[in-house]
């Protein structure tokens, strides 16, 4: 699952969806951002994913890109050594690929 807030202060969540071919399968952060974006607001101030047991999770690399798209000043809430850590997506994302 996934939640974030938006600097506007709205929340959106949402639940990853499985498919029997991983490539098809969404995850939460995505269609969170889908739902942000259908409210016309996908400024992220802070995003955090959980797994099935409710344990805070690291997003996957394209969800990273993703986040740092839409928001290249958003704060992940991820475990870091053991403890529940905000660190700025770009930390994520070091040397982000950018187009020319």
């Amino acid at each position: 699952g996934d939640a974030l807030r938006t600097r506007s202060g709205k929340v959106f969540s949402a639940v990853h969806l499985e498919a029997y071919i991983g490539r098809i399968a969404v995850c939460a952060e995505a269609i969170a951002l889908g739902m942000a974006a259908a409210a016309g607001d996908t400024e992220i101030d802070t995003i955090v994913a959980v797994n099935k047991d409710g344990k805070i999770v690291s997003p996957c690399g394209m969800c990273r890109e993703m986040i740092s798209d839409y928001s290249p000043n958003a704060v992940v809430i991820i475990m870091r050594e053991g403890h529940v850590s905000a660190v700025p997506i770009s930390e994520l994302l070091p040397e982000k690929y950018h187009r020319s």
